[in-house]
């Protein structure tokens, strides 16, 4: 009872913070390799420390292209096995992120909590909280105005400085997972100070809904249909659909289909309880494919203190 009073205190929490204000988040193609990303309530599901390094390369061939690079890193406080009476156990995590195009550069560092609460012995609830700092950095000298004088703009650095906040619910299972979670919740002004303003929020409030299902087999191959909708203030809605396949829990391969417009190519390898690698390859949609050679982005995986020698996870 205890433990259900205390993840019903923190859903008042979300649901509170929820009502209030906003920022703005960067996508992540990989999200299936790394759900922990756009939700805080996925931090430390199973019995090991999970570190995450990545790399990504947005619309190749173009000048000034979105490159991101992060490192994430979540694990379970009070983890006990045990399937028949599974328990209760907190986790915590954190991300630091980087995100730079042209001449703006948004870096991101966050720290995350998670409750985790058995509903039956084979479905659990979790809720998770973050927060940290945003720091916005715009290059004005890299700007190249009409007027190389002009004193608007100036030819120095720009830098905005906000608070983040993010929560998020997670249902899961071993045969699915359900996910919903709420991004950038602090207003936070980073309108520079040449730009005109405006009444709508320079941040905007993010929403994810995430869910998948595994489909059973009686070969080797499970199926995992997948489905992602996105949606952010004063912009439409955005809907991402995939499907995986995996492979005796050692080789995963999927394709997405984002937004009804650009196609993904992923895959990823379990070379060993300690050791995973995951790659995405985006096409880009009409408008973009005669510019760009596409999106890449690469994931490193360990699993660390990984003593049940988890090869696959789970989740």
């Amino acid at each position: 009872m205890k433990s259900f009073n205390f993840l019903l205190t923190i859903i008042c929490l979300c649901c509170f913070y929820s009502i209030s204000k906003s920022q703005y988040k960067p996508s992540h193609s990989l999200s299936m390799l790394n759900n922990y990303l756009i939700n805080p309530a996925i931090a430390g599901p199973e019995p090991y420390m999970d570190l995450k390094i990545s790399g990504r390369n947005q619309w190749v061939g173009i000048d000034g292209s979105p490159v991101t690079y992060y490192v994430s890193l979540d694990t379970p406080l009070n983890f006990v096995e045990n399937d028949r009476n599974p328990q209760a156990h907190h986790a915590v995590g954190g991300t630091l992120l980087t995100d730079k195009a042209g001449p703006f550069r948004r870096n991101e560092l966050n720290l995350s909590y998670a409750y985790h609460v058995p509903i039956t012995s084979e479905i659990t609830l979790s809720a998770g909280l973050s927060i940290g700092a945003l720091h916005y950095n715009l290059k004005t000298a890299d700007l190249n105005p009409n007027d190389p004088n002009d004193m608007v703009i100036g030819s120095g650095n720009d830098n905005k400085f906000s608070p983040n906040l993010s929560t998020g619910l997670w249902l899961y299972s071993d045969r699915f997972q359900l996910g919903i979670s709420i991004h950038q919740l602090f207003i936070g002004d980073t309108n520079f100070g040449f730009l005109p303003s405006t009444n709508r929020r320079s941040q905007n409030i993010n929403y994810f809904l995430f869910g998948s299902l595994k489909l059973k087999s009686i070969t080797k191959v499970s199926i995992s249909p997948v489905v992602m909708i996105k949606k952010i203030d004063y912009s439409p809605m955005a809907i991402d659909i995939g499907v995986t396949f995996n492979y005796n829990n050692r080789v995963m391969a999927g394709l997405t289909y984002e937004n009804f417009d650009s196609v993904g190519l992923l895959g990823s390898f379990y070379f060993s309880p300690l050791l995973s690698l995951g790659y995405y390859y985006k096409v880009l949609g009409e408008g973009f494919v005669q510019y760009s050679r596409g999106s890449h982005e690469i994931v490193l995986g360990l699993k660390l203190k990984n003593k049940p020698n988890i090869v696959c996870p789970k989740f």
